[in-house]
């Protein structure tokens, strides 16, 4: 596995760990009743700054998060954000996906390989 895909896993899971704090404090299983609204907001803030970080704009990824983000409580967000970052670790982990930097350094790579030919 790629050093840039181990970071990328490595983000995913302290940000899923702050979704575990969450699940943790709540005494019900949509997250309500449980951290005060504005840590919620910071996890959430958090969980969706990963995915645009490390994915693409325009990937699958970043379009499940817009559907999440338009729907439901904030709980219920976190949770259907914390499936998108299950699932991209997943892919990371199995080599699907590349991380954004990954991919530009790629892009750079071949035009300086095209400028030489």
């Amino acid at each position: 596995m790629r050093r840039d895909s181990q970071q990328a896993i490595g983000q995913i899971d302290h940000l899923l760990g702050q979704v575990e704090i969450a699940r943790r404090a709540s005494p019900h299983d949509d997250l309500s009743r449980g951290l005060p609204d504005d840590e919620m907001r910071q996890i959430h803030t958090r969980l969706r700054a990963g995915i645009d970080r490390l994915t693409a704009p325009g990937s699958r990824y970043a379009k499940e998060a817009d559907a999440v983000v338009r729907t439901g409580f904030v709980g219920s967000q976190l949770l259907n954000l914390a499936g998108i970052l299950q699932a991209m670790r997943a892919d990371f982990d199995a080599g699907y996906v590349q991380t954004l930097e990954e991919l530009v350094h790629s892009a750079v790579f071949e035009d300086f390989l095209d400028m030489g030919d």
